[in-house]
């Protein structure tokens, strides 16, 4: 859940078609799609929560990609240990 409460990050695994990141407020009933990929998982939150951070797959295996969390802008890889040290703030 985004540090603030407002919305929630999940992955969908796709059959016959990408894998996606999604956000949704707890009380609305739409998601809003953030971006599409192979093997999207594990979606965590930035400190500020402008952003969100997953796990992916790339041509040399396990890749570690960040977003906007509106879904503008292009994803981009980022170091292991940032997500890490992500995924640890969010549990906070």
């Amino acid at each position: 859940m985004v540090p603030d409460g407002q919305l929630l990050a999940y992955a969908t695994l796709g059959v016959d078609e990408p894998d996606r990141l999604w956000t949704v407020a707890p009380v609305q009933s739409a998601p809003s799609p953030v971006t599409t990929g192979t093997h999207i998982s594990d979606p965590v939150w930035s400190p500020d929560g402008s952003h969100i951070a997953f796990v992916g797959s790339t041509t040399g295996g396990r890749g570690w990609y960040v977003v906007a969390a509106d879904g503008t802008g292009p994803r981009v890889e980022i170091g292991r240990f940032t997500y890490l040290s992500w995924r640890g703030s969010s549990q906070d």
